[in-house]
């Protein structure tokens, strides 16, 4: 989680998905508000997880100005986003 607070501190815009061994919901939970896109656990189906990356990185449902966790995020003109769109297509 550490990691995960660290990036978020960096970049509150990080579109991140947390991969783990654990299967704990409670370490789930907390990485989902920590600000987490996904939680994935390990072993996974690989279509599986590359549906996980397509929904991650479809925009954010908004939501109202007094809610904590609203921030702007970038949509498709992310420079990350046609990194990871491009690593799915070789992977397909």
């Amino acid at each position: 989680m550490g990691v995960l607070k660290r990036i978020r501190s960096i970049n509150p815009t990080a579109k991140v998905i947390m991969v783990t061994g654990s299967t704990d919901p409670l370490l789930a939970r907390e990485a989902l508000e920590l600000g987490a896109r996904a939680y994935v656990d390990k072993p996974f189906d690989f279509d599986d997880f590359k549906r996980v990356i397509a929904m991650a990185l479809r925009p954010e449902i908004t939501q109202p100005d007094d809610h904590p966790r609203t921030r702007s995020r970038p949509s498709s003109g992310h420079p990350s986003v046609g990194l990871v769109q491009a690593a799915l297509t070789r992977l397909r």
